[in-house]
């Protein structure tokens, strides 16, 4: 995702999408990154 904003910032392209998925797909890993390894689940 990082990546895909820096090209489209480079080419004059807005990125206000890619920002935001960037940051919900950032959260997402955070979550699951701490809270499987506990042994706990994460819909309960």
């Amino acid at each position: 995702m990082m990546e895909m904003v820096l090209v489209r910032k480079a080419k004059g392209k807005p990125t206000a999408m890619f920002w935001l998925l960037f940051a919900v797909f950032l959260l997402i890993t955070m979550f699951l990154g701490f809270k499987l390894p506990l042994d706990e689940s994460f819909l309960a």
